[in-house]
């Protein structure tokens, strides 16, 4: 999407601070080229990042005009302290044009109460993407259908597929 940007997604389970916003403002200026260009100098350091650093970035984003969306995927490999604490920062200053998706395999160490007290947060856990046994019935038994109706031309197979799932409760 225009004004998204991914970052996050390393395959090294110790990604430190500077490195971290490296990927992250190096992802946002790929779309929007205005923000993090003053900072790259200090993030390239490997030097620890100020929030006023973040700040920066922050305001950069709030300056353009367009809705920008943050996508982190496996922040469960870059949540350290130090992360954990600049992102909070961004979480608790982020302007408004401002979403960020956090995609990770176990809670961050981010202030998830204080988030869905003020409805900050939409949360998917693995439990809201589990099918239910009817659910998987029925979505195979639709493929099924399909399959045989693709497949062949032969009718009188699907006509009895379809009667069979019928009489054994799959309807839809």
């Amino acid at each position: 999407a225009a004004g998204g940007a991914e970052g996050g997604n390393r395959p090294d389970a110790d990604v430190e601070a500077p490195t971290f916003w490296r990927y992250v403002v190096t992802a946002l200026s790929s779309v929007l080229p205005e923000v993090g260009a003053a900072v790259m100098p200090q993030l390239a350091s490997g030097q620890p990042v100020p929030v006023s650093l973040l700040a920066t970035v922050l305001n950069d984003i709030a300056s353009v005009e367009q809705e920008v969306e943050l996508v982190l995927d496996d922040y469960h490999l870059a949540d350290g302290v130090e992360v954990s604490e600049g992102m909070t920062y961004v979480l608790d200053h982020r302007p408004p044009n401002l979403h960020v998706v956090i995609s990770t395999r176990a809670d961050p160490r981010l202030p998830l109460s204080r988030l869905r007290v003020r409805g900050e947060l939409v949360e998917l856990r693995a439990s809201d993407l589990r099918f239910t046994g009817d659910e998987v019935r029925t979505a195979l038994a639709r493929v099924m259908l399909q399959m045989t109706f693709l497949a062949s031309q032969a009718w009188e197979m699907a006509h009895a597929i379809g009667l069979t799932l019928v009489r054994d409760g799959v309807t839809q």
